[in-house]
């Protein structure tokens, strides 16, 4: 007899790998990450975040923009400096937000007010302001700055 057959017959029958329990050992670890996985997802979103509720057709909300204030401008009279602007799409609840910029044009303290207009004591040198419309859903436009000499 030739060595393989000798060598066979010591060692006894050879066992098929048994695939069954391996695969259903990789199932399992897979199940188990995937779990894993959308719990740190789930605990790490912000308290009280939300994410847009899809539209009826299933497609993206669209984000409306706040339009800028228009016709910005400022004027001297007297003691008084005198600013107006105009909300091109004007909402009920509607706000401006407005600071008074410093001579390095850094907004300071911002107040908010409903009024298109806004007297200020004049300062005796150019003042200028940065105006921003606010939603009453607390969206907000792009600041807008004027300035009155």
């Amino acid at each position: 007899r030739d060595q393989a057959a000798v060598l066979a017959e010591r060692q006894g029958p050879v066992e098929a790998p048994r695939r069954g329990r391996r695969t259903a050992g990789v199932i399992a670890t897979v199940v188990v990450v995937g779990a894993a996985a959308t719990t740190a997802v789930l605990a790490t979103r912000p308290a009280g975040s939300t994410e847009p509720e899809p539209t009826p057709t299933g497609e993206p909300p669209i984000l409306r923009v706040v339009p800028e204030p228009t016709d910005l401008v400022g004027a001297v009279l007297g003691d008084k400096t005198l600013f107006t602007w105009a909300n091109p799409e004007p909402q009920a609840g509607d706000r401006y937000a407005w600071a008074l910029l410093d001579t390095a044009g850094t907004p300071g303290q911002v107040e908010l007010i409903t009024a298109t207009t806004l007297d200020l004591p004049t300062s005796g040198e150019v003042m200028c302001i940065e105006v921003t419309i606010v939603r009453a859903d607390g969206r907000a436009s792009d600041p807008v700055r004027g300035c009155a000499e």
